[in-house]
């Protein structure tokens, strides 16, 4: 296998500064966030998406809302096309 993004300096830096946030929907579920330093350019839309809000409650009446995204279009970029093509191997 060669070396690829998930052999970078970028990647062990991003995947040992994230620790999981655990939350309850009915079962345990871990959320990783990765911090915008850690990212890198997916692409660019093409056609805007509908954003729609959303929530989900907990067994304790909590409610958690969220932005849902419907719809849309996006065109790949060469970055996350080549290292889609480097993990593929």
């Amino acid at each position: 296998m060669t070396a690829g993004w998930y052999d970078s300096k970028r990647y062990r830096e991003a995947v040992g500064a994230m620790a999981p946030d655990r939350v309850y929907f009915g079962t345990i579920e871990s959320i990783y966030k990765f911090y915008y330093m850690y990212g890198y350019h997916l692409g660019h839309a093409t056609e805007k998406p509908k954003l729609k809000a959303k929530f989900v409650e907990d067994k304790n009446g909590h409610i958690l809302p969220y932005v849902h995204f419907e719809g849309g279009r996006m065109a790949i970029g060469n970055e996350a096309l080549k290292i889609l093509r480097e993990a593929a191997r």
